[in-house]
C-alpha cells in the first residue's frame, strides 16, 4: 500500500488528518546540512511544532530549519534555536506559515551556528 494510500484509510477511519513526529538528527560538519532533498518526503504536511534536543557541547550553538517549497529557493521556516547545553529540549520561537506547508517537490535543510552544532530536530506535522 502507497504512503498516501494508508494515510488516506487513516484519515477515513479518524474523520481528521493524523498528527505525527519526524525525529532528524543534524550531525556535524558544514552548514547547512540537508534534511530531506526534492521528493524525501512522499506525502504532503504542515509543519505545526519545531524543537531541538541539544547534542552539541558549543556554547552559542543553534540550528534553524530552512525549507524550499516548490522550488522557491530556501527561507527560514523557523527561528535559530538554541541547541545547547546538552540534552535540553528547545521549542523554535517563530514558524513561518507560508513554509510549513511542506511535500514532495520541496526541501528542508539545517542552518546551524558553528559546524560542531548538533541536535535531533523534531517535526510536529499533520498531513495536508
Amino acid at each position: 500500500m502507497a504512503y498516501d494510500d494508508l494515510f488516506d484509510e487513516i484519515d477515513n477511519c479518524l474523520g481528521a488528518a493524523p498528527v505525527g513526529k519526524i525525529g532528524i538528527t543534524v550531525g556535524v560538519g558544514a552548514s547547512p546540512i540537508a534534511m530531506y532533498a526534492l521528493g524525501g518526503m512522499p506525502v504532503s504536511i504542515t509543519i505545526i511544532d519545531v524543537a531541538v534536543i541539544s547534542l552539541a557541547t558549543n556554547a552559542l550553538a543553534t540550528i534553524q530549519v530552512d525549507t524550499d517549497i516548490g522550488g522557491g529557493g530556501m527561507a527560514a521556516l523557523t527561528d535559530a534555536i538554541v541547541a545547547t547545553p546538552v540534552n535540553t529540549l528547545t521549542r523554535a520561537g517563530t514558524i513561518d506559515p507560508a513554509q510549513a506547508v511542506f511535500g514532495p517537490a520541496d526541501a528542508m535543510q539545517a542552518t546551524k551556528n558553528g559546524a560542531n552544532d548538533t541536535g535531533l530536530v523534531l517535526l510536529t506535522f499533520y498531513l495536508s
